[in-house]
């Protein structure tokens, strides 16, 4: 029996629509007829006018209705369907060629009855040369349709019919798509589900048989499907044409009966026994069970993944929504669609899930006010090694709720397995699914009791600093360690706080009691951030003051601003960087954040800027390299062409004009930073606010429309601010000459006025310097598309001669900047070296005037202002425009100003380059302190003559103090030299020194072994070196080990010693040389091997608190300790990683016995142990090689057994991937387990240690899986 009979088919051929339908009925039908290879073409929708026939089939196997062999298609719902066939059949009998006749049928179709329709095919058969000529009615296509129920199924509900017990899934998708305020696309349903869709294509590929979709609920995977399947025109090719989706236990069975193959699907509501899926299959169907996340069994099964937050957000940005309300839906949705429909619904509705209904929302209305907690047990399982302080989060949820623990966990258990879930677990942590739909749906229903235990408990829970504080600022990052952890999880914290912006933002709808939700909010924040609050209370908020913000905005700006405008305000010491080392800690991004947060909405931004601009007066604090800073925050709020604001032009504008009264600096740094040259062209999203719709309109788009009257207007009040002030001029010339004619007119205006002022108007010479340097730049690359024209050059040049300063220091001081442009000089095809000599002949012009007009003053302040103060020296000295009584030498050279001192040094180097080591004797050293002597003589040339004459000339006395101070380049020095250098420098115990020299020397003479195993050695023999060892010069000392390694002939034992002294610098992470020298005799001999343990470990008979180290025993501990962790050379292993068993075994059984004799057999097995886990492992199917076995399984103690897997587990390091999840440690398992069911009849120790392997495995797949589904949902 037909759904579809042939008077459906003729109502449904008078509507509008059947002339569109039509031809996707027959592409339906036909596909559902004719074997896979087939070729059907059917245009429909907005196809169908295309030139042709309505359809061609080619197939080799046809029926009643489809006929075999090539068959050209016609179809027409026009009540005329005999004058309309024959229109057709002549039309393509006069268009179509003979051949094309000859093997072709002609089939044409109406969904009309048409009783002659035989006696006219039969007619147009004979009297034409078409192979043959078939017609079909309204009463054939209703067979046809019997005989295909899925396409009978579908066209039913196409007609209005809609058949009992069967769902259609393009009608449902079409209704689903509009459940927004924008239409939805099927990506909004799949993203993050792609590897879904693909399995269940794959599925459907396959043999009959069972798949069951488990999703968060029913409704969930239905969803899923249509936008899989409904949406998609492709669903045909995919397979999916056949799938049918079932809500009637009689529909199913009617269904199961077909003889045609499909893909049913039963919705909740038709409930299916063993025997109905069996009997399905059996019939050759395909069967698709959707459950919720647990319970059912199949014979496969596929998990539908909740959905990544950022992946729905960006789907939704396609579908039209603005991105706050994207970001909004997609994170308050917790990666399920049935929230996302309900929180995004455009019209009412009824269903509701479980929870919210009942008697049971009563109890759970006071989840509502919690985001998550942990959920732990009330005791750690075992001795923890370090001190473990459990949350107290669960007793507090309990009193919130009123239940007991039991209770607690029964209604945990309830309410997380079940469809459309209230809870999602992580491992120990517990989430509300979605805070906002939890707060629909149970918020009404918190009672004034409820509400009155929350404020107390946000207000004790909020109060509390963090414990990490009372710790020396160092210690931070290692505050769990110490159990400096608050009494309550940060979950718990978020989720607390959390619940004051759900008060704030989303009303309930109990008209009943009306609660005063903002009288509740103020008072927690009252008690938690009182008035004088220290920058530890500030600072243990953090992130959870950008909550605060959309919370109580009044109240967090009005703190602020309070503390701000105190004697001693706190809140800026958290701009302080409160640790230094590897792990700087930072207590001011949460504020930051939240400032940022406030600045979206036009009402607050006066004040936000305000508050920034007090912090960025302050932050100073924060190393320049550090991102995160207030001007940085208020310059992305109002970046000219990207402001993140909703404020309008002119609120931004004279919030700007406003904050400039009192903020002047700040407020002239922004607006020089959004001037063409010096903008920077990145702009990085500021924090948004996730509770409040300040954001809601902005894009960035919108920003780009209109970018140019507000940059404009930025420029404008650039241009006011700098008024008549030469050095303000200065830093901005440039970049306002690039913003248009009227603008540079305007500067140009405000330069003459400058220059007409009065005389001496630029006396530091910025502006002066500024426009010189833009004329040169500018006039040496006038080819570039970048430089400004002549006219704008004349002009600043004749400013420029007008205001130029009489000072000659001012007036030179250019040519000493870093990188100066001399004109004639462009840089490209430029002779560099008549750059260099011009550039010095300038300089030595300059210092001539200098001198001459100021003489040392002048050069003092001039090496006081330059940036680059290199040559200066040189210079003077190399023309002698200075004699050494014109100033003070030797205070120059022994300054404590960088820049005065290398004035001195390369005077005097240059002096006695030119004058020769005759400047020496003119200074009178020997008559001289002598240390200020050895002083003078450092500064000369470091070479051989420079040595001779201090011996020659000087004291021993001196000729000692040169020799422990004296600094120099050994890279081009004779070898002799070098020989004579390194021999004074370990006189004087500067072995460290020496090393370099040994190491530079070698780029140009091969390296003496003897020579550099000296300096080595010397380096840490503690009397035969002085220098301190930040002095070392790692890399030279590294290279001389290593090229000693690769003397075959050198004295192995030594070369040991030498690596072992140099340990630290070997550390493989940060070396090229390994102390493979060191390594080798450790895997020889077992003596040795024992003697480090011995150094690190105390025998088993030590008292630990009788023992006390001297400093040297711990050092010594130590650096035995680190080079036992660097070895990993398996003894009697070669470099292929072939094992030479009984070299290994009698390694370890020497080794061990060593140890018993020592008393450390327990140390010496772990130690082993961790040793032998190093192998390799690159195959799982053969680790542990069988040499390496049957060791383990000779000792099999459980201390070998235990390190070997922690020597496993940490030599794999950390790598997680978010996307994956725990699934390449899940498969490591089960290499894990495959080589133990190898290993367990010959070696059971072995088969226990890889079990135990693949259990840790195991488990941190599955914390693996916890924290990449937390993840995605942006948890």
């Amino acid at each position: 029996m037909s759904w579809t009979s042939a008077i459906d088919l003729k109502h449904w051929a008078d509507t509008l629509a059947s002339r569109g339908e039509l031809p996707l009925l027959l592409r339906r039908l036909v596909r559902s007829t004719v074997p896979d290879d087939a070729t059907v073409l059917f245009p429909a929708g907005e196809q169908i006018g295309r030139p042709g026939f309505d359809g061609v089939v080619v197939t080799s196997r046809g029926n009643q209705f489809v006929p075999t062999g090539k068959s050209c298609w016609e179809a027409g719902v026009n009540k005329g369907c005999a004058q309309k066939a024959k229109e057709d059949f002549d039309s393509r009998t006069a268009s179509e060629s003979a051949e094309t006749r000859r093997e072709s049928i002609f089939v044409f179709v109406t969904p009309r009855e048409w009783r002659k329709k035989d006696e006219w095919a039969e007619q147009q058969e004979l009297s034409t040369d078409w192979k043959g000529v078939v017609a079909l009615d309204a009463n054939d296509l209703e067979h046809w349709l019997e005989t295909l129920p899925h396409v009978d199924a579908w066209f039913s509900h196409q007609t209005g019919s809609r058949p009992e017990g069967v769902l259609d899934l393009s009608l449902r998708w079409k209704a689903l798509r509009e459940v927004a305020d924008h239409p939805l696309l099927p990506e909004v349903f799949i993203t993050s589900r792609e590897s879904a869709v693909t399995e269940l294509r794959e599925w459907v590929a396959s043999p009959p048989g069972s798949l069951l979709l488990r999703s968060s609920s029913v409704e969930e995977g239905l969803d899923f499907l249509c936008a899989a399947v409904g949406s998609h025109a492709d669903a045909a090719e995919a397979g999916f044409e056949r799938l049918v989706v079932i809500d009637e236990v009689s529909a199913w069975r009617r269904l199961a009966a077909s003889h045609r193959p499909l893909i049913l699907t039963a919705s909740v509501a038709a409930p299916l026994s063993a025997e109905d899926v069996a009997g399905a299959i059996a019939s050759g169907h395909h069967v698709l069970i959707i459950a919720a996340s647990r319970g059912g069994t199949a014979n496969r099964e596929m998990v539908l993944p909740r959905q990544d937050a950022y992946a729905v957000e960006q789907e939704l940005l396609q579908c039209g929504f603005d991105a706050s309300t994207a970001a909004a839906l997609a994170r308050s949705a917790g990666g399920s669609t049935t929230i996302f429909k309900r929180l995004a619904a455009k019209h009412p509705f009824s269903t509701i899930p479980g929870w919210a209904g009942g008697e049971v929302r009563e109890r759970l209305a006071p989840f509502a006010l919690l985001g998550g907690w942990r959920h732990t047990t009330a005791e750690p399982p075992v001795e923890p090694l370090f001190p473990i302080h459990l949350p107290l989060d669960v007793d507090c949820v309990c009193d919130l709720a009123g239940v007991s623990r039991e209770q607690l966990d029964e209604l945990l258990v309830r309410w997380t397995d079940c469809d459309d879930a209230l809870f999602l677990r992580f491992g120990e942590s517990v989430v509300l699914a979605s805070r906002e739909d939890a707060w629909h749906r149970l918020g009404p229903l918190i009672t004034p009791s409820v509400l009155g235990r929350f404020e107390e408990l946000a207000s004790l829970v909020l109060s509390e600093d963090n414990p990490a504080f009372e710790l020396p600022e160092k210690d931070w990052w290692l505050a769990n360690l110490y159990g400096k952890t608050t009494s309550l999880s940060a979950g718990f914290r978020r989720g607390i706080v959390e619940s004051l912006a759900l008060m704030a933002t989303i009303p309930t709808s109990n008209q009943t009691t009306n609660p005063d939700f903002s009288t509740i909010i103020r008072g927690v924040l009252v008690k938690s951030l009182p008035e004088g609050s220290s920058w530890r209370r500030w600072a243990t908020f953090d992130r959870q003051l950008e909550v605060i913000a959309e919370a109580d905005p009044e109240f967090l700006l009005s703190r602020l601003e309070g503390d701000l405008r105190s004697a001693e305000p706190e809140v800026p010491k958290l701009l302080v960087q409160r640790s230094d080392g590897v792990f700087p800690t930072w207590t001011h991004c949460g504020l930051l954040w939240a400032l940022e947060i406030l600045a979206w909405e036009p009402a607050y931004l006066e004040r936000v800027t305000k508050i920034l601009c007090l912090l960025a007066e302050r932050e100073q604090e924060i190393p320049g390299n550090y991102s995160n800073r207030p001007s940085n925050s208020l310059r992305e709020v109002f970046l000219s062409w990207n402001p993140q604001t909703n404020a309008t032009t002119e609120q931004k504008l004279a919030v700007l004009r406003r904050a400039r009264v009192a903020h002047q600096d700040v407020i002239w740094r922004f607006l020089v930073s959004q001037l063409p040259d010096g903008i920077d062209s990145t702009s990085h999203p500021t924090a948004r606010p996730k509770w409040r719709n300040w954001a809601a309109g902005w894009s960035q788009e919108r920003n780009q429309s209109n970018w140019r009257e507000y940059a404009f207007s930025l420029i404008d009040l650039l241009i006011e601010e700098a008024g008549l002030v030469p050095e303000r001029w200065a830093q901005v010339l440039n970049g306002v000459f690039r913003c248009g004619d009227s603008v540079t007119e305007r500067a140009l205006s405000t330069l003459d006025r400058i220059a007409d002022s009065g005389t001496e108007v630029d006396p530091s010479g910025r502006l002066w310097t500024a426009m010189g340097r833009i004329v040169r730049s500018h006039r040496s690359f006038a080819e570039a598309d970048w430089a400004y024209p002549e006219a704008i050059l004349s002009r600043v040049e004749d400013v420029g001669s007008r205001i130029e300063p009489s000072d000659p220091v001012v007036r030179h001081q250019w040519l000493f900047d870093r990188h100066v442009e001399l004109p004639g000089f462009s840089g490209v095809g430029s002779d560099h070296s008549e750059y260099e000599h011009e550039l010095s002949q300038k300089q030595k012009q300059a210092l001539r005037e200098i001198v001459q007009e100021a003489g040392w003053l002048g050069v003092e302040r001039l090496i006081a202002n330059v940036e680059r103060v290199h040559g200066i020296g040189w210079t003077v000295g190399e023309n002698q425009l200075l004699k050494p009584t014109d100033f003070n030498l030797i205070g120059a050279l022994t300054s404590d100003d960088e820049n005065r001192r290398v004035f001195s040094h390369d005077y005097i180097f240059s002096s006695v380059s030119f004058a020769g080591l005759a400047f020496l004797d003119s200074l009178e050293l020997g008559t001289m302190d002598p240390a200020h002597a050895a002083a003078l003589a450092c500064a000369a040339p470091y070479q051989r003559s420079t040595w001779d004459w201090i011996d020659q000339h000087l004291s021993p006395q001196i000729a000692d103090l040169y020799w422990n101070k004296c600094r120099g380049w050994a890279m081009q020095m004779p070898q002799d030299d070098v020989s004579f250098a390194v021999e004074r420098l370990l006189e004087a115990k500067r072995a460290f020194s020496a090393s370099s020299h040994v190491h530079q020397a070698s780029h140009n003479n091969p390296i003496d072994a003897e020579t550099a195993a000296r300096v080595l050695e010397a380096g840490f023999v503690r009397d035969a070196n002085v220098e301190p060892v930040d002095q070392i010069d790692s890399y030279a000392i590294q290279e001389l080990i290593g090229e000693l390694q690769k003397q075959d002939a050198f004295d192995q034992a030594r070369l040991a010693k030498i690596e072992y002294g140099y340990l630290p610098l070997l550390d493989r992470h940060t070396s090229r040389t390994q102390p493979k020298t060191l390594f080798a005799e450790l895997s020889k001999n077992p003596q040795l091997y024992i003697e480090l343990l011995t150094l690190v470990y105390r025998s088993d008979e030590d008292d630990a608190a009788e023992e006390r180290l001297d400093e040297n025993a711990v050092a010594q501990a130590k650096r035995a300790h680190d080079l036992l962790d660097a070895f990993k050379t398996i003894p009697g292993t070669g470099e292929d990683d072939a094992i030479d068993e009984a070299a290994l075994q009698a390694w370890v059984d020497e080794a061990r016995r060593l140890a018993a004799q020592v008393h450390r057999a327990d140390i010496a097995d772990r130690n082993i142990g961790h040793l032998l886990a190093n192998y390799p492992s690159n195959d799982l199917q053969a680790w542990p090689p069988q040499e390496i076995c049957r060791v383990i399984e000779s000792i099999a103690t459980m201390p070998l057994r235990e390190s070997f897997v922690i020597g496993v587990i940490n030599s794999k390091g950390v790598c997680f991937k978010p996307q994956e999840g725990g699934d390449p440690l899940r498969r490591k398992a089960e290499s894990y387990r495959l080589r133990a069911s190898s290993l367990q009849a010959d070696y059971p120790n072995v088969a226990d240690i890889l079990r135990d392997l693949a259990a840790h495995s195991e488990a941190t797949a599955e914390r693996d899986d916890s924290d990449a589904a937390r993840r995605r949902l942006g948890r």
